[in-house]
């Protein structure tokens, strides 16, 4: 797995996002100060989302006691270590344009991912041998949260460890209640382009995106969107301006790219019916790219992180690039099926075009009959939750999921002979609790290459420990 390298304008975003919350909530006199810390027992907050997507609150500042201290401080377990700062200040004296009592809060958790991966591989055809590997797929730190600062604010630090190096993996501030806007969100995060992209690394059905996802979806950006959801949470519209200044393992692999992108829900039906969960959903998403040093590139692994990158254009000397995405899925009770088709426009300096593009379509099914949560709005999946966590002494067993993929990608075109691949992947999933899941993938994968034909076949699981 590759780290995270920024250029260095991106190393001023973990700075933005600690300027922006220290502005939120300001620092009282030390001589007024006064601390009242809790026990680490469950606070049963409510307000923050499990699988490190936050909704947005839309709310004003919470609200204070008669009398309250200058700073109070709850700190708790809850799906993590969290944390809460309240304060009733009076301001300084200058500042004429704020109440005579300012009441100002931060709230948010400290978590952790850990994803370790093991895989196999058995090749045949013109392919080399791939050895046997285990890995540490992801490991990230990271905190989220809320406070008030003009309006209601979400905020997200992540950081990360790998290959004995720290890095720099996401971090942004948001407004939710911006007039005509809805949202408004600047750092790094992941640009508005395909549903499985978009999903959290901890929600994905199988351990890897689907090929296409792999290939063209940017993934984490440095960017400035607004946006949000509307007509009762049935559509959501997300658009913006985004610069590529990481070199990420996933997604496109296009250098220091700049372009506007925007992504479209709309979910007819969701919700439940007669007790049983119904989803219906349609997106489209587009993307104009224009690559400052005028080179692109895709690529994608055997849907394995452990594996080498079977198909590469290399890099295409392109002017600027058109990128777009359609998205269907349907889901009733514990039955899921989901697709997506992404297609990639070239335009080179000599006028001529390149015409990429890939498709997934998958179908998983849960044994022990929960129904994945649909967060309408943001028009993608959630973690699923257990019905019955497992426990050995009670004699339940958690949940258990089954499910299969067929995706496919075309890199070549004309000139370009970047490969095609094909993958059929089965999975089966065990969720222990909302924290711990067992993933067991078998991928067969087949390559078709100017220089190289073969298969591959993959036999991959993964210990997932999030909260």
């Amino acid at each position: 797995m590759k780290n995270v390298s920024l250029i260095p304008s991106a190393r001023w975003s973990p700075l933005l996002c600690v300027v922006s919350l220290w502005g939120s909530f300001g620092f009282p006199h030390a001589e007024s100060i006064s601390v009242r810390a809790q026990g680490l027992v469950s606070t049963n907050q409510s307000t923050l989302e499990i699988d490190g997507e936050m909704e947005g609150l839309e709310k004003g500042p919470p609200a204070m006691e008669e009398n309250p201290p200058a700073l109070t401080w709850d700190a708790g377990w809850d799906q993590g270590f969290y944390y809460g700062l309240k304060s009733s200040t009076e301001p300084q004296r200058f500042l004429f344009w704020r109440p005579p009592v300012e009441h100002r809060h931060l709230e948010g958790r400290v978590g952790v991912k850990m994803h370790l991966d093991a895989a196999t591989y058995d090749v045949s055809g013109d392919l080399l041998e791939m050895d046997p590997d285990a890995d540490m797929r992801r490991t990230r730190v990271y905190t989220q949260g809320n406070t008030y600062f003009l309006s209601p604010m979400d905020y997200k630090v992540e950081f990360g460890v790998d290959a004995g190096k720290f890095f720099f993996s996401e971090g942004y501030v948001r407004w939710n209640a911006v007039p005509g806007l809805k949202t408004l969100q600047l750092g790094q995060f992941k640009a508005p382009m395909s549903m499985e992209m978009m999903t959290s690394s901890g929600a994905t059905t199988f351990m890897e995106r689907g090929l296409p996802v792999l290939a063209f979806a940017p993934g984490s950006r440095f960017g400035i969107q607004s946006g949000g959801a509307f007509i009762n949470r049935r559509m959501t519209l997300v658009a913006g301006l985004y610069a590529n200044v990481a070199d990420l393992d996933v997604g496109d692999a296009t250098d220091s790219a700049l372009g506007p992108m925007a992504r479209f829900t709309w979910a007819p039906l969701h919700g439940e019916t007669n007790g049983v969960n119904r989803v219906l959903h349609f997106g489209a998403s587009a993307s104009y790219t224009e690559s400052r040093e005028d080179s692109f590139r895709y690529r994608a692994r055997p849907e394995s992180a452990l594996a080498p990158y079977l198909v590469d254009t290399e890099e295409m000397s392109g002017k600027d690039g058109v990128l777009s995405g359609f998205e269907l899925a349907a889901g009733r009770g514990p039955l899921l099926l989901q697709g997506e088709f992404l297609h990639s426009h070239l335009t080179f300096r000599d006028s001529e075009n390149e015409n990429f593009y890939g498709v997934y379509g998958l179908a998983s099914w849960l044994l022990t009959g929960e129904s994945r949560f649909y967060s309408s709005g943001k028009g993608i999946f959630g973690r699923l939750l257990p019905d019955e966590p497992f426990s050995w002494e009670k004699r339940q067993w958690g949940a258990w999921e089954l499910a299969t993929r067929f995706s496919m990608v075309d890199l070549s075109d004309k000139a370009i002979r970047g490969g095609r691949l094909r993958d059929v992947t089965v999975g089966a999933n065990w969720y222990w609790t909302r924290d711990i899941r067992m993933m067991f993938n078998y991928v067969y994968s087949d390559l078709d290459q100017k220089e190289e034909d073969g298969h591959v076949h993959v036999f991959q699981t993964r210990l997932q420990v999030e909260f």
